[in-house]
């Protein structure tokens, strides 16, 4: 079999219905399957994938094991050369299957393909694709997205000046669309590693990827539309929050960044002390970004959220390492 097509799905029916759709209105000529695994999805998604896509394998799972781990359930099972990764709120373009999979076939030393990401309104989507994250670049991302402070390291990290009108190779490729060598998995370990539930864990596969010698190419034919993070949105902010601060120290970590995982986690605790004690007296009405509704419980969580970064131990989140 030429490819398997992996679609995690949580909470989204209509998305992963659309996505499913668009898959199957233009599918590609050669042999190909679809998985879709459901992490514990209260919309009835499953029945829905059932009824409609009969030929869909479908992995259900008690409850939600987060990205990495519901994801390197169906790559175990999967049959293809190649691996498709999509996420559920996509929307696949006609001949974007064929362009990933034919640039692989054709060139031995690409090991990863992705597509040029859209908005609903055709615009270019931003901020998926980047280059691999240091200290400075990825604070002056936080810094960008949060406050709206623009640097040129934030402009080079996040690739804002890019088009992507061209053939391009990147350095870290949004799995929203990631087509992957089966047989490479077998140099780089398993797809995902599960120590990174929700985040960096492209960033980790992509500098694998790199390490090994191989390409990750942008193609611009190749085009999905993106409606943007709607699972994760349906999850607690300070999971989330506290998920990506672990993710972030154990990816310098991991990859002996020493120095970029030593500052990080001194700004980091600085920051978030500082953060507390101002919510504490009342002058913050939001928590990064996320509406306190009830102080007295968000104290609580973002005493925890200090705590896990402290230990690099979860004490928030539902997602097990």
């Amino acid at each position: 079999m030429k490819l398997s097509i992996i679609i995690l799905s949580f909470n989204t029916k209509k998305l992963t219905k659309k996505c499913l759709a668009s898959i199957f209105k233009y599918p590609p000529r050669f042999q190909f399957e679809v998985l879709v695994v459901d992490n514990a999805s209260k919309d009835d998604s499953p029945e829905m994938i059932r009824n409609n896509f009969p030929q869909v394998k479908l992995i259900i799972n008690k409850k939600n094991l987060g990205y990495a781990k519901a994801n390197n359930q169906a790559a175990k099972i999967a049959k293809g050369q190649y691996i498709l990764l999509l996420n559920s709120d996509v929307e696949i373009k006609k001949g974007t299957i064929k362009s990933l999979i034919n640039h692989l076939d054709t060139h031995s030393d690409v090991g990863a393909t992705t597509a040029k990401l859209l908005n609903p309104d055709g615009s270019i989507q931003r901020y998926y694709h980047r280059r691999f994250p240091s200290f400075l670049s990825f604070n002056s991302s936080i810094l960008e997205h949060y406050f709206k402070i623009n640097t040129s390291l934030a402009k080079n990290y996040l690739m804002l000046d890019e088009k992507f009108d061209k053939e391009i190779e990147i350095e870290q490729a949004a799995t929203t669309a990631l087509a992957i060598r089966k047989d490479l998995l077998k140099n780089i370990g398993r797809l995902f590693d599960n120590h990174f539930p929700l985040f960096f864990n492209d960033t980790d596969l992509c500098l694998r990827i790199n390490k090994a010698g191989f390409k990750i190419m942008l193609l611009p034919q190749a085009k999905i539309i993106h409606f943007r993070g709607r699972s994760t949105d349906l999850l607690d902010p300070y999971v989330l929050r506290e998920e990506l601060f672990l993710s972030m120290l154990y990816y310098f970590r991991k990859h002996k960044q020493i120095l970029d995982y030593l500052l990080t986690k001194i700004t980091l605790l600085i920051f978030l002390i500082f953060v507390l004690s101002v919510s504490s007296i009342g002058i913050l009405k939001s928590y990064l970004g996320t509406a306190i509704k009830d102080r007295r419980v968000s104290l609580q969580k973002q005493t925890q959220i200090i705590n896990s970064v402290i230990f690099e131990k979860p004490k928030v989140s539902i997602f097990k390492r």
